[in-house]
């Protein structure tokens, strides 16, 4: 009884205790997440005097875990991939917030057609030839094979139609499908490296 009466006395000391600690609780989640609640900077980088916001850059690093775990089908991220995942985000960055410019004001441009060419070209492009190749053989993938024992770009045309139309009713050909875009878009980024490289 004695312990009842000394709690009763001390229950505003106990529920400010309480409240203090959800306080603290819900504040180091809202930090932890990227929410300011005294206006301070949320950046979490710089670029060529461009701040990079929190939020941001945490949904373009959420993109590319996506795709990374898409592409190493894991269900979760070591530290290795993390990092990795990191590196990719700040690449992006760095290319949309340096070399995209640098481009634009060079007047330096990759058309429809020269990537069609890079990848339906005869020959198709060297430069996409080890996306096709085994890494076990060194051998090209026999399903992109022509009668030469070269890189086909009929085969990769038939492959690229074939993907398209299937990822309209097939959950895993639609993952190769969007496998398919980013790696285009890889391309088309490596073309305007190459023409600026030549360029200096």
């Amino acid at each position: 009884m004695a312990a009842i009466g000394s709690l009763r006395k001390r229950s505003a000391l106990i529920a400010g205790v309480v409240a203090f600690a959800l306080l603290a609780f819900v504040l180091t989640g809202l930090l932890e997440t990227g929410f300011s609640v005294f206006g301070e900077d949320q950046s979490v980088g710089e670029i060529s005097g461009t701040k990079i916001a929190y939020d941001e850059y945490r949904l373009e690093y959420d993109a590319n875990a996506v795709r990374q775990l898409r592409n190493s089908e894991s269900s979760s991220m070591d530290d290795n991939m993390s990092d990795m995942v990191s590196n990719i985000t700040w690449e992006y960055f760095i290319r949309k917030l340096v070399m995209e410019p640098e481009y634009r004001s060079l007047g330096l441009n990759v058309t429809d057609k020269e990537l069609t060419d890079i990848f339906l070209g005869v020959p198709p492009d060297p430069m996409i030839v080890p996306a096709f190749t085994d890494q076990q053989s060194g051998q090209i993938n026999q399903n992109f094979v022509d009668e030469k024992g070269q890189l086909s770009a009929l085969k990769i045309k038939e492959y690229i139609t074939q993907l398209e139309s299937r990822s309209k009713t097939d959950k895993e050909v639609a993952k190769l499908w969007d496998q398919w875009k980013d790696f285009e878009i890889s391309v088309r980024d490596n073309k305007f490296q190459t023409k600026y490289f030549n360029l200096l």
